[in-house]
């Protein structure tokens, strides 16, 4: 059983190598990007492991996945309650990358949980359309504000049974060009007064 460590980072990472009997087997540093998690990933080879990466971000989660997809056995350690298990007076990447080896070969890591993919995706989706649900209220609400801010007599859209509930109102204010969108008998008219 080989027991692997790895100390993540936004360009760099460490990765420690032991055996069950805390030999060191290999040790060597690798870029966090597909190229250098490929290389990861043929150092370990196919060899029965268990690995461990600290939770930083959301850096850890291509070697996370990338080792996974390889059948080693994951564990996402908690940054904080490792830090508390094993403080080291010198903080260096090698270390740290030893450190996390040895707890995980001692059955030690405080394990953060670790949805499976396909709800990390759903997830990730989420909290995408989360993000750009905001940045519409931001805009629509810096939209008001100059509008007021110029005296315009600005309602927005009304919305009514009698347009179909398809969101259209009756009328609306275009921003960009000063037209006011009347909707009258299934065609739209413009005119630059209400």
């Amino acid at each position: 059983m080989k027991y692997i460590g790895v100390d993540v980072g936004k360009n760099r990472c460490q990765a420690y190598i032991t055996d069950q009997e805390g030999k060191i087997l290999e040790e060597f540093r690798f870029t966090n990007d597909a190229e250098g998690i490929k290389r990861l990933q043929e150092r370990v080879g196919e060899a029965d492991c268990k690995a461990v990466v600290e939770s930083t971000g959301n850096m850890w989660l291509r070697i996370y996945e990338a080792l996974e997809d390889r059948g080693v056995e994951m564990k996402l350690a908690n940054p904080l309650q490792t830090k508390a298990i094993a403080s080291a007076r010198i903080k260096t990447d090698k270390i740290s990358a030893r450190i996390l080896a040895h707890l995980l070969r001692a059955d030690l890591i405080p394990e953060c949980y670790v949805a499976p993919r396909d709800v990390r995706q759903v997830r990730a989706l989420l909290r995408q359309r989360t993000s750009l649900v905001k940045m519409r209220t931001m805009v629509k609400t810096g939209c008001t504000v100059i509008l007021t801010g110029m005296g315009s007599a600005h309602r927005g859209p009304t919305y009514s049974a009698s347009a179909g509930g398809s969101g259209c109102g009756d009328w609306s204010w275009n921003l960009w060009t000063g037209v006011y969108w009347t909707r009258i008998s299934g065609t739209l008219s413009t005119s630059t007064e209400r």
